[in-house]
């Protein structure tokens, strides 16, 4: 494992009950769940699609502030 990897990891765990509480996902985890798992297909609104995505921007934001780093750096 990348020796940044592992600290963060590392620091992200004495943090989890502080700061990871704090990010708030809405409801991505029931999107997930029910587009792999539906009985029948669900399209969500353009409203609920914009939700989502906001709330993937910021947790995507609050994880690279953690493991401090750039999303250039990623290319």
């Amino acid at each position: 494992m990348d020796e940044k990897v592992k600290k963060w990891v590392i620091k992200a765990m004495e943090d989890y009950k502080t700061e990871f509480k704090k990010l708030d996902v809405g409801n991505l985890s029931d999107y997930a769940v029910e587009v792999r798992y539906a009985d029948e297909f669900y399209i969500p609104t353009l409203e609920e699609a914009k939700q989502a995505f906001e709330i993937a921007k910021k947790a995507k934001e609050f994880i690279f502030k953690k493991m401090e780093i750039r999303e250039d750096e990623l290319k």
